[in-house]
């Protein structure tokens, strides 16, 4: 990628095939002992907590609704 001092972006034009595609941005330190710092842009986020619910849901075919017949809350650290 090249900075664009008109846009004040970094840019590249490149042919990619169609589908899906992940990527990374890394930061290169320049002169002595260089190394690349991937959690520079983005961080770390091992310690990323999340909470989930789930919901259990079951039809009867002779009725027109769901019945919710279970539910639990959990959390990604338990």
């Amino acid at each position: 990628m090249k900075y664009n001092m008109e846009t004040h972006c970094y840019e590249l034009l490149t042919f990619l095939k169609q589908g899906y595609y992940n990527y990374r941005y890394v930061v290169v330190s320049e002169g002595e002992g260089a190394a690349m710092d991937r959690y520079f842009m983005e961080g770390s986020h091992k310690q990323t907590e999340n909470d989930y619910q789930l919901f259990v849901y079951h039809r009867n075919p002779s009725e027109s609704y769901d019945r919710l017949i279970n539910y639990t809350k959990f959390n990604s650290r338990n």
